[in-house]
């Protein structure tokens, strides 16, 4: 058994040293012009990120690209031109679609080359998608005290667009619940709330979704569970 542990890190430390050795030669044959990983920052939800990769060959004889890949949601212009000599710059355009997209994301450009040798060249792009709307908490705690029939809960919803945002449906399926917004027209970069009040009795915990659309996602239904928790036994 520890001869097969001693084969396993013997073949894992030869591996790690070839990834370095292909680095470092990596390195040597290339200047990168723009970084290897791009930030491209916090943008709206349905930008399109356009930029380039840019890298000057440093090696010696012809380097040719093979292919470029990207992953979901990037494209790349396909290169009219794909056999370059020492010292030629390369540029690869991109776009990013960042429609649909949340929080944080990275996307991978990998370029593929057969010549002087077979090997890869891997770049990221970074970007931060906030919703054209936003709302927190994403869902309501209502906990009825004592003796009581009623509770109160409030959610804000924020309008990170320029344009105005209309709450233009609102679901409730409860007829123990009323929600009520502030203002169903939510001015760009403002807040609105929406408070939740639930009246009438509950012997176990429930589970209540609203749903609502608005105008900056035409058609799409957008769900707020609230949670109703009877009165605690414990005093």
């Amino acid at each position: 058994m520890r001869t097969v542990w001693m084969s396993v890190v013997i073949v894992f430390t030869f591996i790690v040293g070839l990834m370095a050795q292909v680095d470092e030669q990596s390195e040597e044959m290339f200047e990168y012009i723009t970084p290897k990983t791009q930030n491209m920052g916090t943008v709206l939800d349905g930008t399109v990120l356009k930029g380039q990769i840019v890298f000057r060959y440093k090696g010696n004889g012809p380097f040719h690209i093979q292919a470029v890949n990207t992953s979901c949601g990037c494209t790349v212009v396909q290169l009219k031109k794909t056999t370059f000599s020492t010292g030629e710059v390369i540029s690869i355009p991109f776009e990013i679609n960042t429609t649909g997209f949340r929080g944080p994301i990275q996307k991978r450009i990998a370029v593929y080359y057969d010549q002087p040798k077979s090997s890869i060249l891997v770049f990221k792009v970074r970007a931060i998608v906030q919703p054209l709307l936003e709302y927190k908490p994403t869902f309501v705690r209502l906990t009825l005290q004592p003796g009581k029939t009623s509770a109160v809960g409030e959610i804000e919803f924020k309008n990170n667009s320029d344009e105005p945002i209309q709450i233009t449906k609102l679901e409730n399926p409860d007829s123990r619940i009323s929600a009520t917004f502030s203002n169903e027209t939510i001015a760009p970069h403002k807040t609105e709330k929406l408070t939740v009040v639930f009246n009438g009795t509950v012997t176990d915990n429930e589970r209540i979704v609203l749903k609502f659309q608005n105008s900056a996602y035409p058609g799409k239904w957008f769900s707020i569970p609230v949670y109703v928790f009877p009165p605690s036994n414990t005093q």
